[in-house]
């Protein structure tokens, strides 16, 4: 979610709130992170996504550049994870 000064991301966060709410599933705030246009947030924010006991499936993000970010974090992480010695 984008910064909570922002009034798009208070929107975009009770629409989140209350689409779950509508199918009876729980808010796990463990699951929303606030972040703010960089790419250091963005990294750090699936981070702790990826460290969680359950780790999502998938990351929902809302600008087109902090999905690319989102992607890059990612793809470093496989390759790291993947590469060999």
């Amino acid at each position: 979610m984008g910064p909570l000064s922002m009034q798009t991301s208070q929107g975009r966060f009770e629409g989140y709130k209350q689409a779950l709410q509508r199918h009876k599933i729980p808010v796990d705030p463990a699951l929303v992170k606030v972040v703010d246009f960089t790419e250091a947030a963005i990294s750090n924010a699936i981070k702790k996504l990826l460290k969680l006991a359950s780790p999502p499936t998938g990351i929902f993000t809302f600008k087109n550049y902090i999905t690319l970010d989102a992607i890059y974090y990612l793809k470093m992480q496989a390759a790291l994870l993947y590469s060999l010695p």
